[in-house]
């Protein structure tokens, strides 16, 4: 296995053979598996892989494969399945200082009718532009739950996590 990084873009690729490439599929935002005609995988893109995959926060570990409750399909996924008389398999292990970022999708809305279409939390008549501009005045999240109890403490976090998501989008097109 090969695993290179390209800091200029922000892109991983884990090559896991030498096979021609015939088929790219896209299995989430960001990451794309190359298959060859066989459909065996060859190789992963993860494009804005600090942020998707805490690449920096990654080390590779060689795990026992006689304890198989440690060489799983994530374990795989990175190294491959232990042949016959293999003593290891390699795993990928993501240290993660803090927790991974949140799906904001599901508690941002955003309604025609609504505040004039700016993103809202949860269908709530609360932006998240409000939020951020509450935390950036120096409230604390246990002072906004307080004076919007209908607000949830996961809201503020998809508000955070929808800025950082826009600002890295928008990074992006200028860098572009």
């Amino acid at each position: 296995m090969n695993v290179k990084y390209f800091k200029d873009s922000d892109t991983a690729l884990l090559e896991f053979s030498d096979a021609v490439v015939d088929e790219t599929r896209e299995i989430s935002e960001n990451v794309y598996v190359d298959l060859d005609k066989d459909g065996n995988l060859v190789s992963m893109t993860i494009e804005h892989a600090g942020a998707v995959a805490r690449l920096p926060h990654v080390r590779v570990e060689e795990i026992d494969a006689s304890a198989p409750e440690r060489c799983s399909l994530q374990t795989l996924a990175f190294g491959g399945t232990p042949s016959a008389g293999s003593a290891s398999c390699l795993a990928a292990v993501v240290e993660r200082p803090y927790a991974s970022p949140m799906d904001y999708r599901e508690r941002i809305t955003i309604e025609p009718g609504k505040r004039g279409g700016k993103p809202c939390l949860r269908g709530l008549r609360i932006t998240v532009y409000d939020v951020l501009d509450y935390l950036a005045g120096g409230m604390s999240e246990d002072e906004i739950l307080a004076d919007f109890p209908d607000l949830e403490r996961e809201d503020i976090r998809a508000a955070l996590a929808f800025a950082a998501d826009r600002e890295r989008r928008h990074a992006g097109d200028v860098a572009a």
